[in-house]
């Protein structure tokens, strides 16, 4: 082995290194990311009357501005694609909110693992 090649294996290394180093920052970024946007609608819920958007899907479609009526949530149904005619129980409505905490990440909208109750 020639002093080219073994430079050029020991960079290999140091790239892998920092390459490793980047996603550690970056999944603590997208943590910090996921919480930030959970203590801004904290923030904005002080301000209205939709306190319970962690577990209400109604307060959290109304906290942002959107339609959480029976008629609303039928669409968000349809829109997140659950089983089933939407009938507006309770089961339903903790289904609809966690369908659609799940499906934040798929639209590049960070979100904490372990969700909101």
């Amino acid at each position: 082995m020639n002093i080219l090649t073994r430079i050029i294996d020991k960079l290999k290394g140091f790239v892998a290194a920092v390459e490793q180093k980047a996603e550690e920052v970056v999944e603590v970024f997208e943590r910090r990311r996921a919480a930030s946007l959970a203590e801004k609608l904290d923030e904005l819920a002080a301000t209205k009357p939709y306190k319970n958007w962690r577990a209400s899907v109604e307060d959290l479609a109304y906290l942002v501005g959107e339609d959480g009526s029976f008629e609303g949530r039928k669409a968000l149904w349809a829109d997140l694609a659950c089983h089933g005619e939407y009938k507006g129980t309770a089961a339903q409505n903790r289904h609809l909110h966690a369908a659609l905490l799940e499906a934040l990440p798929d639209h590049g909208i960070p979100w904490p693992g372990d969700k909101p109750a």
